[in-house]
């Protein structure tokens, strides 16, 4: 008879413990998009002039929201 092993990175860890943690997962992705929208909503409602004193263009709005969210 033959035996199949699984290999997981979380070997023991029960099904709910592993569909808990995807459903933070995808909670906390679900809120990091809203932030980058009201980023990109906030920074979208400056003026070229506000955008310019703080260093952006209109064209690197979207970028700077993507930055703030995901990688700052």
């Amino acid at each position: 008879m033959a035996q199949i092993t699984l290999e997981s990175s979380h070997a023991g860890e029960g099904v709910l413990a592993r569909l808990t943690r995807r459903i933070a997962g995808l909670v906390e992705a679900w809120h990091r998009w809203r932030l980058y929208r009201r980023t990109v909503a906030a920074l979208s409602a400056l003026t070229p002039r506000e955008l310019e004193d703080i260093g952006l263009s209109p064209a690197e709005i979207e970028r700077a929201a993507r930055d703030a969210v995901y990688r700052g």
